[in-house]
């Protein structure tokens, strides 16, 4: 077991912000399913390929999966918030260093859950797009964006743990 110290933080303004907003975005794709249910084909794009195109196809019912899987990590991450001495840290953690380091980790947390549920909304939203044929792929962008958004965030946590040390 580790034996980091247990701090209790305020969440930020941030935090509460980015909480909201991904929980917003969730809700938002789950509505927009509900509305467009009935028109949506009984073969939709599930995974796309490096160029943004669709590369398998599934039922209907798959694209309830993106939703779901984002709301499943919404609050996941949601409760990890509140348990930054659990994590694993680069560095070496303790009672000079663990408020720094346990509010940029739960800042990181809260910034890969907004660019997950922003993600997860617009490609439910496109799969459906696509699979009504108003649109021909993601396209690159959407995807470059996404890796991006998700690994830039990640890179940008972890170097700043290193530097907060």
């Amino acid at each position: 077991m580790k034996n980091q110290p247990r701090i209790n933080l305020p969440t930020s303004s941030f935090e509460k912000f980015s909480t909201l907003l991904s929980f917003l975005a969730i809700l938002a794709a789950f509505i927009y399913l509900f509305i467009v249910w009935n028109r949506i084909p009984d073969t939709i794009p599930v995974h796309f390929n490096v160029s943004g195109e669709p590369d398998r196809y599934g039922g209907k019912w798959s694209v309830v999966a993106l939703p779901v899987i984002s709301l499943s990590i919404w609050v996941t991450f949601t409760i990890l918030e509140k348990y930054p001495h659990v994590y694993n840290y680069t560095i070496h953690v303790n009672e000079n260093n663990a408020e720094v380091q346990y509010k940029n980790a739960v800042l990181m947390l809260s910034s890969l859950k907004l660019v997950i549920a922003l993600t997860f909304a617009y490609l439910t939203w496109a799969s459906i797009q696509i699979g009504l044929g108003y649109q021909q792929s993601l396209g690159l962008w959407p995807m470059v964006i996404t890796l991006g958004g998700t690994l830039g965030v990640a890179f940008f946590f972890l170097i700043r743990s290193l530097l907060l040390k």
